[in-house]
Order: C-alpha cells, then structure tokens, then sequence
C-alpha cells in the first residue's frame, strides 16, 4: 500500500509498480494535518495488517544542501512555536511515535510534524537531521498499531523558514522521482516486487 499527501508525490512510483504488474493500493491523505487526519481514521480497516509506505516532501530544520532521501525513525507532534519553546503542547499522551518499518538502506531521520510550513528561521537541532512535515503524525497515530509496517520516506526539498515555499516549489518533482527510484529499488532489494 502506498500513501502520499499529494498524488505528485507518488505517481511516478505507482506507474513504475503498475508496469512491473505489482497490484498496488493508493492512498491520497490530503494535504494538511486535519485532512490527513480524517482520512486516516475512515481507512483503519484498509491498513490493517498490510505494509503502508508512506511517500512525501519535507523541509530540513537547518540548512538544505540538495535533495535527497531519508528513513523516518519515529514522528513526533512539534509545532514550530513548541520546538522555539514559546508553547507547549497539552495532551494525556507521548506525542512522539516510533515506527515499525521495512528495513529500507536510506539514511535515518527525525521528523516533526506541525501545523503548517514554519516560516521563521530555526537552527540545526543535535543529532540525526531533523524533516518538517504536516501530515505524517496525524496517519501514524491512526495507523502505526493497525499497519504491519509503516513506512516513512521524505525527499527533502528546503530548509525551513521564509523561503521554503519558493524552493518547494524548485525541488518537490525531483524528490518524487528520487523518491520513486529508489523505492522500487528498495522494494526489489527485499524481494517484495
């Protein structure tokens, strides 16, 4: 199964599934976090015990340098005001969720979700690079116990801040040809296409 925000962000991987005559089930979340949500929750039943990969773009917390493709670990609810410790987030449960996931070699990364873009300038963080996105946590919360796997690969495509729209713009279809590339790749590796 495989899922994206946007369908730009896998049609080249579904058509390269298709021609190797792999039967494939598509899931369109939506763009932003309550969209993503909603959606998560009507197709609970649909994920249950499958493997989902789920495909997207994201913007490095830091400096950007060029595309490329990255393994999520875990996602975890931080808003950009939460990480500048303006806010703090009030919920009865751990907003950070680790991810069973298929060994896929790319690098590890951490990802954040938020609410939407940031578009203040944020450092570096310590440790593994650090991807904003909005969607993710919303389906991981949903999914994460239901799925078999679940499965997170984010081409980067900015850094964060004000002109991170502008360079998503420049860079979004050349993640999601890298993206699809190196997924079926990945997926023959491990002999499941």
């Amino acid at each position: 199964m495989i899922a994206s925000a946007a369908s730009f962000e896998t049609d080249e991987l579904i058509e390269g599934l298709q021609s190797r005559s792999v039967p494939v089930t598509r899931i369109i979340t939506g763009i932003g976090l309550t969209a993503s949500a909603m959606i998560a929750a009507r197709l609970l039943d649909l994920v249950e015990g499958r493997h989902v990969i789920f495909c997207g773009t994201g913007g490095v917390i830091g400096a950007f340098k060029d595309v490329s493709l990255h393994l999520a670990r875990s996602i975890e609810l931080a808003p950009y005001d939460v990480r500048l410790g303006s806010a703090e987030i009030l919920e009865y449960f751990d907003p950070k969720i680790e991810l069973r996931r298929l060994p896929f070699q790319f690098p590890d990364c951490r990802v954040v979700s938020s609410l939407g873009i940031s578009l203040g300038p944020e450092s570096s963080p310590e440790g593994p690079l650090t991807i904003e996105t909005i969607e993710l946590y919303a389906i991981a919360r949903a999914w994460a116990t239901r799925a078999k796997t679940l499965t997170a690969i984010f081409g980067t495509t900015n850094a964060t801040g004000p002109s991170g729209r502008s360079d998503w713009k420049q860079y979004h279809q050349k993640a999601a040809s890298i993206t699809a590339n190196q997924v079926l790749a990945e997926l023959s590796r491990l002999s499941l296409i």
